[in-house]
């Protein structure tokens, strides 16, 4: 029985399990990505176990029609989009998996590390330091205090990144299509639907209900003349979705529209909503 192991970079796999107590095994740990699915299928083909790290080599049914071998496939965590489970159901293919190991905490506080080393350029202060260097080079940061935090998702690890952002004294923001009213309260922060009210001025440009009253903004979409200021919502939707401009040409995305296809559609309107609040360059 050959064993493989994809995605170890830390080199910490062996340890975390007593592979010896498999007998007969034969274990091959992989500490390189595999970049393509002719690369992994060649490797992996005469492996019957595939153990996975959560979402770094993407198990699809293209690689997973190339295993003839495959019987078995282990996941760290709980769940994985780049797993394609129907495929492997289909074949009669379980799949295990972990639990997560605590609840969302490290993600909390992973997001709150790199929020901070943002702010205040940690990174490049680390490496000045390192090579004698002081405050070369490094932006002033600025403080965390006052400034607007926006959540996509309020679950679990969202509410908890929304509370220490409270605790920072900051605006929390969070949009879900999930979300509501009572949730939002609960967590303490503002929904953000309710931020992308607006109504369209006949001179161009909309107006915005906030915390101080009534705004007026131009933005990406009022001017007339070029952009996507001409373009009805219908048409704005259609060219996310579907990659067509307002004058029928194809529009070049940074994914396949397949992706975007599979948008809801109060996602498009949030979308759409968000466009029209953009501020217009002069």
């Amino acid at each position: 029985m050959k064993v493989a192991i994809l995605d170890d970079y830390q080199r910490l796999a062996l340890e975390y399990a007593d592979w010896k107590s498999l007998p007969g095994a034969e274990v091959r740990v992989f500490h390189e990505p595999l970049r393509s699915t002719e690369q992994a299928a060649k490797a992996l083909e005469p492996f019957e176990i595939v153990c996975l790290m959560r979402e770094r080599t993407p198990f699809g049914r293209a690689l997973i029609d190339k295993l003839p071998n495959l019987k078995f496939v282990s996941l760290t965590g709980a769940r994985s989009p780049s797993l394609d489970t129907a495929a492997l159901k289909e074949r009669g293919i379980p799949v295990s998996n972990t639990r997560s190991a605590g609840g969302g905490g490290s993600t909390v506080e992973l997001t709150w590390g790199l929020i901070i080393a943002a702010a205040r350029g940690l990174a490049k202060g680390e490496r000045n330091m390192r090579a004698g260097k002081w405050h070369q080079d490094l932006g002033p940061g600025f403080a965390l205090a006052g400034r607007r935090l926006g959540l996509l998702g309020l679950g679990n690890i969202g509410a908890r990144v929304a509370a220490i952002g409270k605790a920072f004294g900051m605006e929390c923001i969070a949009w879900s299509q999930n979300l509501t009213d009572e949730k939002a309260q609960a967590a303490g922060v503002v929904e953000e639907r309710k931020k992308l009210q607006h109504r369209q001025l006949g001179t161009g440009g909309f107006e915005f209900p906030g915390p101080w009253g009534v705004s007026v903004s131009r933005n990406i979409t009022s001017s007339k003349e070029k952009g996507i200021g001409a373009w009805s919502d219908d048409e704005i939707k259609r060219a996310i979705t579907q990659g067509i401009r307002k004058d029928g040409s194809k529009l070049k995305p940074p994914m396949g529209f397949h992706y975007y296809a599979t948008v809801t559609p109060a996602d498009l309107d949030a979308i759409v909503a968000y466009l029209r609040t953009v501020p217009a360059k002069e």
